[in-house]
């Protein structure tokens, strides 16, 4: 699983690509963890997910920068970067006290988020990037962008 997983990333990342990783980028043994960020094209920014080590951990693991949350701008449009969706977007059954979820840093366009896997892919301005709703890709943000024109349709 893992290696088709580089693979599909490869596929859709160049090697001077930035990629913006949001949250929970693996499980088990963290020793590992290194050999499989280097296998990845691009220069990668990790938002901390639930599922990752601690910010010094993860700068050890390998990532260009590591951040809690985060707003980005990106062809024209400020994308707040959050493993966690907005609490706009959680279902009332999903909610669980220990996910803090930090505010926005300032004014955004659309929310990415992850965490919440297939649940959903699109909830008014916010986007679940997750791989398991984007065929286990990184997704574009002229997808992302498509992905919400669909959903208002």
């Amino acid at each position: 699983m893992n290696y088709d997983m580089i693979r599909r990333w490869n596929d859709v990342v160049k090697p001077d690509d930035h990629v913006w990783y949001l949250g929970d980028f693996a499980m088990g043994d963290h020793e590992v963890w290194p050999k499989y960020l280097a296998r990845l094209n691009g220069r990668i920014s990790l938002v901390l997910g639930n599922h990752d080590k601690g910010r010094q951990t993860m700068l050890d693991t390998g990532f260009a920068e590591v951040h809690e949350n985060v707003i980005v701008e990106v062809d024209g449009y400020r994308l707040w970067l959050n493993h966690y969706p907005p609490e706009s977007a959680v279902d009332p059954a999903y909610r669980r006290p220990k996910h803090e979820r930090p505010p926005a840093p300032g004014p955004y366009d659309i929310a990415l988020c992850g965490h919440v896997h297939q649940r959903w892919t699109v909830f008014d301005s916010i986007v679940n990037v997750g791989v398991d709703r984007w065929e286990f890709r990184p997704v574009s943000v002229a997808r992302i962008c498509e992905a919400l024109l669909t959903s208002v349709e």
